[in-house]
């Protein structure tokens, strides 16, 4: 791991609970359609800081947390997976979100983690989680397959290029050549 990846995950594991992103590029951010994200915030699909009296705080912020929760959430919103209670979802979504800052922000860094969904013909739905991102031992169909850490490591980078001091950055990427 370099030195300018280590300091993005270090930047998005500090802010976990801080909010730091907002506006229209969040979406982007996270590979959603902007029109889907502010229905999911108005829906309460989505989180979001709030103010004291539980109103969405204006602009938009979002925490690490929130981030990774909503990429996780809309992957499995996109592909079908929210079939099963509300309660369900969000709960999986919770946990993976938690895991990703135990597990890619800190801890191993298991970048190469790979989450896996899968759907049999009688609608049961498994989530499943690939550590090493070794996928050679898989066994039947996958209704999609995504690099979580990959995809938390280019989220961190976002959050990092977007809040950091970006001179520091480069002087880090200047150190690993």
């Amino acid at each position: 791991m370099n030195k300018m990846q280590k300091a993005a995950l270090d930047y998005l594991y500090t802010n976990w609970h801080n909010g730091m992103a907002g506006g229209s590029d969040t979406a982007e951010i996270l590979g959603m359609n902007p029109n889907t994200l502010k229905t999911r915030i108005a829906r309460n699909q989505a989180m979001v800081m709030r103010e004291q009296g539980g109103d969405t705080a204006k602009p938009l912020r979002f925490s690490g947390f929130h981030l990774i929760f909503n990429l996780i959430q809309d992957r499995m919103m996109r592909y079908g997976f929210s079939s099963g209670s509300e309660d369900e979802a969000t709960q999986t979504a919770y946990s993976y979100a938690e895991w990703v800052m135990e597990n890619v922000l800190s801890g191993e860094h298991k970048t190469n983690a790979v989450l896996r969904l899968k759907k049999d013909s009688s609608g049961f739905e498994q989530v499943m989680l690939y550590e090493d991102g070794d996928v050679m031992d898989w066994t039947g169909d996958a209704v999609v397959a995504f690099p979580i850490g990959t995809m938390a490591v280019r989220i961190a980078f976002s959050m990092l290029m977007r809040n950091g001091d970006v001179d520091a950055l480069l002087k880090l990427a200047k150190s690993d050549e």
